[in-house]
């Protein structure tokens, strides 16, 4: 922002009268000021627009990730049931060998 007593100088030096230098410099202020404003709305707007996107690719994300997991984690429970289910196995034919050689011999 320009400075605006060295603006009302150059103005007044400038052969204008006082009142047209200072209506002048008061007129760039404002356009200096309305500039500033319209410069920070144009930020806010961008960051809105930006976190906006963010905000899809994280939830983009998010939904990707939690499907990969949920995938791996599917996996992970069909290989301990399988693994169960193979010991179970075992455990049994092994309590049944158990009974019939205690019903064979316990005689």
């Amino acid at each position: 922002m320009a400075d605006s007593l060295q603006t009302y100088e150059i103005l007044k030096t400038g052969n204008l009268p006082e009142d047209y230098a200072r209506a002048v410099t008061l007129a760039i202020q404002r356009s200096e000021i309305d500039r500033s404003d319209d410069l920070k709305a144009f930020i806010r707007e961008e960051f809105a627009i930006l976190r906006r996107e963010f905000d899809l690719k994280l939830s983009s994300l998010e939904v990707r990730l939690e499907t990969r997991l949920n995938a791996r984690i599917d996996v992970k429970i069909a290989e301990a049931k399988a693994e169960l289910t193979r010991w179970m196995f075992l455990f049994w034919v092994g309590q049944i060998g158990i009974i019939l050689a205690v019903m064979k011999y316990g005689k």
